[in-house]
């Protein structure tokens, strides 16, 4: 019924093969169906001889009907097909099938509006996870934008702290050379001289302990260690600040045993050590002792710097190597100091080590560095 109008060819070959397997099978009101619908075709077509080739049937098939009910003894006048319903009947066949193709369109659109929905979904998912990942990048760049301009403001701060004490020694003794030179004797100039060199060649070690710190920072470092004599090590980082020690009259005693293995990068524990005996120094009452030694736990060798400063409380000490949360206090921790004693307790960690400190008010406070043992390396 459907290809009548848009394929005639074709249903017309279905519908006479339909005609020929009803009259086959002795179907009448099939074989009257299917013959309605072709005398309909002709009808309209106005081909009246294979119109009325087909009346023809329909009448004949209409007959056998008849006689077929009446040898059953059916009364043949309630299975008459009159043409009205017969055409009828058609209609609401073809109505049907209207319905049936509406049907499938329909429910193609509905698929089609489904996938068009389920792809516009599929997009803005993707496009929502792009958008957080983009801003998940965009904030860790910043936040690494943000962590190295810190690191520079460290660096400057290090670089004034630690620079500037062996650059004003050199400076107030050659001031001193220079308005008393007649003053000394050949001896004494050399040996002025001498502690000259010494002191600029350990502030380019200094410089090259911070350009190490600085290359620790970036991605890729690999920390190596070496063993170091710890006596030697204590003695070389103080060598600095003697002339501040004479003028507090302060005396640090170094009880390491001069044969003492200590595992580290040289540099890095010589930064460490400057900046707590420099702060040792710089806190603790004049005419006191600074004691430096040294003692083994579990495969680990801890060195110990021992004061008799101020002291610090506990707050205090729980902000000690942490650079967001210096506090000026007494005679105070000034910004580099505390900023290189946080940098000191990353050169630790570094060296898969730690420092720690423990204090009391009025009483001293000892720094501790705490380092694996060249076996346990």
């Amino acid at each position: 019924d459907w290809l009548i109008d848009k394929q005639p060819e074709k249903a017309l070959y279905y519908y006479s093969r339909a005609l020929q397997e009803a009259d086959r099978y002795k179907y009448p009101l099939r074989s009257i169906i299917f013959a309605a619908s072709l005398y309909d075709y002709y009808s309209s077509k106005g081909n009246s001889k294979e119109a009325l080739k087909y009346a023809s049937i329909i009448m004949d098939a209409d007959h056998k009907k008849e006689q077929e009910l009446k040898k059953y003894n059916v009364n043949i006048m309630g299975f008459i097909i009159r043409d009205k319903d017969l055409k009828m009947a058609m209609e609401n066949k073809r109505t049907a099938t209207k319905l049936l193709v509406f049907f499938i369109i329909l429910s193609m659109l509905v698929l089609v509006l489904l996938f068009v929905v389920y792809r516009s979904f599929r997009i803005s998912k993707k496009y929502a996870l792009l958008q957080s990942d983009l801003k998940e990048r965009t904030e860790a760049r910043n936040q690494e934008l943000e962590q190295w301009n810190n690191f520079y403001d460290m660096l400057l701060s290090v670089l004034a702290h630690d620079l500037r004490q062996p650059f004003s020694s050199i400076i107030m003794t050659t001031d001193l050379l220079d308005f008393t030179k007649n003053a000394f004797s050949g001896q004494e100039l050399e040996m002025i001289i001498r502690e000259l060199k010494d002191t600029a060649v350990k502030s380019i070690e200094l410089l090259h302990g911070i350009l190490y710190w600085v290359k620790s920072k970036k991605a890729g470092f690999q920390y190596t260690a070496q063993p170091l004599l710890l006596y030697d090590m204590i003695n070389e980082a103080n060598s600095l600040y003697v002339v501040d020690q004479r003028k507090k009259n302060i005396n640090v005693v170094n009880e390491i045993p001069k044969e003492q293995i200590i595992y580290g990068h040289q540099q890095m524990l010589l930064f460490i050590c400057r900046n707590i005996l420099n702060n040792a120094i710089k806190y603790t009452m004049p005419g006191s002792i600074i004691k430096v030694y040294t003692y083994s736990l579990e495969n680990k060798t801890v060195v110990a710097f021992e004061d008799k400063g101020n002291g610090m409380s506990s707050e205090q000490l729980s902000k000690l190597f942490s650079i967001n949360d210096k506090e000026v206090m007494g005679s105070a921790i000034v910004q580099g100091a505390g900023i290189a004693l946080t940098i000191a307790h990353e050169m630790a960690g570094h060296m898969n080590g730690k420092l720690w400190a423990e204090s009391e008010i009025n009483k001293g406070t000892t720094f501790y560095l705490e380092l694996p043992d060249p076996i346990a390396n």
